[in-house]
């Protein structure tokens, strides 16, 4: 097994735009199997419409993204090459902006993506009232110390290795912590996240690199690097095992989480049911996003914060397609993101066969 170092996200979105057209060249090692990921793209998108409103001086102040909502056409390979992103601007107004994006890729220049970014200052003052919604069932108690130290018996820390031959680096830049009381079946799954990329590729915190932290700009990536909650309906267990479920997750938490304890530098890298090598997925599915919806309600300290706890439910899924609803909670557990995604339901050995091809 071949790894990589880590690709800092915030880096791929440091990137300034002198016109409404610019080209972004994409991280090979933040993608499923060979394409990039929905979210990451979704972000890019973003920027690139803040950076459009910032170089007008009416609309200069509107600095936030107050909401989204991107269609995915066609796979973003990065190998292929950097990306060519062009604005068109719908609306320009005094309190907020609207911009098209398209992220066009390869010889021919087709769509693959497109967004409807709305811009605005959330700064701005408005009516608040108190609602007195809240999550149903509430979250677990949780002391975020003791996650982070993976020290609490009434959760679990998931970890994918950064593994640069594997189908899914994106999912290695994330922390995933579950409670143990979330029942397989369940609608929903709820977890907390903290970035992992500021870890070595197998193992714990790189104290050499900065601490990393979750920004406004990575938002929309975020809602989409939840933990995807298909597996827990799949029919059968044979099937089960080949995709992600809450029992495979507790399954290699716990391995790692021994590993850890017996001093093991590379404790993420231990053996997962099912594999993910291509010559195990045939009985395997995935979902595809097509369409993901974000509304930004809140916005987060400018350097960031460590943690977002996160709530996904499945609505629907009929015929091939899944409808998935997620909201987004800062450490006090103020709501700062929600965001609906359209997903299609594919084996996963057509990804495979694709990614042979290329």
């Amino acid at each position: 097994m071949s790894h990589t170092a880590y690709t800092d996200p915030n880096h791929v979105l440091n990137f300034e735009s002198a016109s409404s057209e610019c080209q972004v060249a994409l991280p090979t090692n933040i993608c499923f199997v060979a394409t990039s990921s929905g979210g990451l793209v979704a972000s890019i998108i973003a920027k690139h419409a803040l950076n459009c409103v910032s170089r007008n001086p009416r609309t200069a102040s509107q600095t936030d993204i107050r909401s989204s909502h991107v269609h995915f056409f066609r796979p973003i390979f990065p190998a292929k090459g950097p990306v060519t992103l062009k604005a068109y601007e719908v609306n320009l107004g005094k309190t907020w902006s609207t911009f098209r994006v398209e992220v066009l890729q390869g010889e021919t220049a087709k769509i693959a993506a497109s967004g409807d970014v709305l811009v605005t200052n959330l700064a701005l003052p408005g009516k608040t009232l108190n609602t007195n919604w809240e999550l149903s069932p509430p979250p677990p108690l949780v002391d975020l110390s003791s996650l982070d130290t993976d020290s609490d018996p009434a959760w679990t820390l998931h970890h994918l290795p950064l593994d640069c031959q594997g189908l899914y680096t994106a999912p290695a830049y994330i922390k995933n912590y579950m409670p143990l009381s979330l029942m397989e079946g369940s609608p929903y799954i709820e977890h907390w996240m903290s970035p992992g990329w500021d870890c070595s590729p197998l193992g714990s915190r790189d104290p050499r690199l900065p601490e990393a932290r979750w920004t406004n700009g990575l938002l929309q990536w975020a809602v989409d690097m939840t933990v995807p909650i298909l597996g827990n309906f799949l029919e059968t267990e044979h099937v089960r095992q080949k995709n992600f479920n809450l029992a495979r997750f507790r399954t290699v938490a716990l391995k790692q989480r021994a590993a850890r304890q017996a001093g093991r530098a590379n404790w993420r890298q231990v053996d997962e049911p099912g594999g993910d090598s291509l010559d195990t997925l045939e009985e395997s599915v995935i979902q595809t996003t097509l369409t993901m919806s974000t509304e930004i309600k809140r916005r987060l300290p400018d350097e960031g914060v460590r943690w977002l706890y996160v709530r996904s439910e499945a609505k629907s899924i009929q015929n091939g397609r899944l409808d998935v609803h997620v909201v987004l909670f800062d450490e006090k557990m103020r709501l700062v993101a929600i965001s609906n995604q359209v997903a299609v339901v594919i084996p996963t050995v057509g990804k495979a066969a694709k990614k042979a091809v290329l």
